[in-house]
């Protein structure tokens, strides 16, 4: 058997080894301190913009920005509108429903789920359902009703009753100052109840998609 003659390494490699130890330990700290400068800017940018899209009143500035980073706060449902509090809250109150026509039978008015008649869980969780019922029904989402209408098609359905069409209707009412103290004011019913047609929307015998 070939027995090794084993040596100590010289001082020179000894030298060497621990200098690439430390060259190594150097790189890894560097790169740690530049994603954690990364993730650092990353979020304090994404603040600095929530904190923008945030502000109650519009300027020049505040609207170029939006536009180029609109679509990322939308997307990481970061948005935020101010339009619950001062100086310019909604002024009018909007609801949605809509009339489901069966092909045979009396028609049926069926009602998306209302904020105030939610339990506290049902708040927790579908306070968002509130918001997208309210801004569903502007024009500029218009190209999303015939969805709702399916939507509203494929709940409604029943066995024995087959759905014909949808009719979607909005309705709201401006709310008025309250004139003396007195809560709720008086209004003219006129301008409290405003109703209109969204469109009728026709369902598929062979299937509601």
């Amino acid at each position: 058997m070939q027995v090794t003659d084993w040596r100590p390494a010289p001082a020179v490699d000894r030298e060497r080894r621990r200098d690439i130890l430390v060259r190594h330990v150097e790189q890894r700290e560097t790169g740690q301190m530049a994603g954690r400068v990364l993730v650092g800017a990353f979020i304090a940018v994404h603040l600095v913009l929530m904190l923008v899209s945030s502000f109650p009143f519009e300027f020049h500035a505040r609207s170029r920005v939006l536009a180029y980073v609109k679509p990322w706060l939308a997307g990481t449902g970061f948005w935020q509108r101010w339009d619950m509090f001062a100086p310019d809250p909604m002024r009018y109150n909007i609801d949605l429903d809509a009339v489901v026509r069966f092909a045979t039978g009396p028609d049926e008015v069926w009602t998306f789920s209302r904020f105030r008649e939610m339990s506290l869980g049902e708040k927790a969780l579908r306070s968002r359902h509130s918001k997208w019922k309210t801004w569903v029904q502007g024009t500029v989402h218009s190209d999303a009703w015939p969805d709702v209408a399916r939507y509203v098609a494929r709940v409604a359905a029943r066995a024995d009753r087959r759905v014909r069409e949808v009719v979607l209707r909005r309705h709201w009412g401006w709310i008025p100052k309250p004139v003396g103290g007195r809560w709720p004011p008086v209004t003219d019913p006129a301008i409290r109840n405003v109703h209109q047609e969204l469109g009728t929307f026709p369902v598929a015998p062979v299937g509601i998609p």
